[in-house]
């Protein structure tokens, strides 16, 4: 059975284990109909245009000593710094390797808060796989992706990498590898589409307030 939330009555919720013929997380209670449906939108727009896609999961923090205005600027500011590190990274790439994969930069986010002083990201990116294969070096490598992420949320919170203190979180089995010749019915791409049906509950998510609590790329 569908509902909706008194909080946001535009958001369907289902209490069920499964989406679309997908296992979904709902060991927390309802998930946004309109969330796993982003979801799986974004998803299938980067398999329509690569045959591999990555798929990698990480979460953003605000370090305690880090003064921010507000968190929808400091997503915004994140993906623009990753996008300027894309865009010299192909230079980069073009001019020393005369070719460079073309890479859309796709993304899933949520915003949580639930007993903490300060809110946190769940954020999952969704490239081309032909571009980036791989995390890469947590540290220690100017071009790994995950160094990516790292300056583009010090940028955001215009902090060194050095301060960031843990603001960057790579959790466990954090990628994803999704093969277009196989579609929905591969075991990873069922694994990735649970993990970020977490992003699609309700709880520790607020409304109200002019704070998204979820967003992802449109393109």
């Amino acid at each position: 059975m569908n509902r909706r939330t008194p909080d946001n009555t535009n958001l369907r919720l289902t209490y069920e284990s499964f989406y679309n013929g997908l296992r979904v997380y709902n060991y927390k209670g309802p998930l946004a109909i309109n969330y796993l449906q982003s979801i799986e939108q974004v998803l299938a727009k980067a398999m329509d245009d690569h045959a591999r896609v990555l798929v990698v999961r990480f979460d953003l923090r605000f370090p305690v000593t880090a003064e921010y205005a507000s968190e929808s600027n400091s997503i915004t500011r994140f993906f623009e710094a990753l996008k300027y590190q894309f865009a010299t990274d192909s230079k980069r790439r073009l001019s020393s390797y005369n070719r460079v994969h073309p890479c859309t930069i796709r993304y899933v986010w949520c915003l949580e808060q639930e007993g903490s002083e300060k809110p946190h990201y769940h954020v999952a990116l969704v490239l081309n796989e032909s571009y980036f294969g791989r995390l890469g070096k947590y540290s220690g490598s100017e071009t790994s992706l995950a160094c990516f992420i790292k300056r583009a949320w010090a940028s955001a919170l215009k902090l060194n990498i050095s301060e960031l203190a843990g603001g960057v979180h790579f959790v466990n089995n954090a990628s994803y590898h999704l093969l277009r010749n196989e579609g929905r019915a591969s075991v990873s791409y069922q694994d990735a589409f649970y993990r970020l049906s977490y992003f699609a509950k309700l709880k520790s998510k607020h409304y109200g307030d002019s704070r998204k609590s979820f967003n992802c790329s449109r393109n």
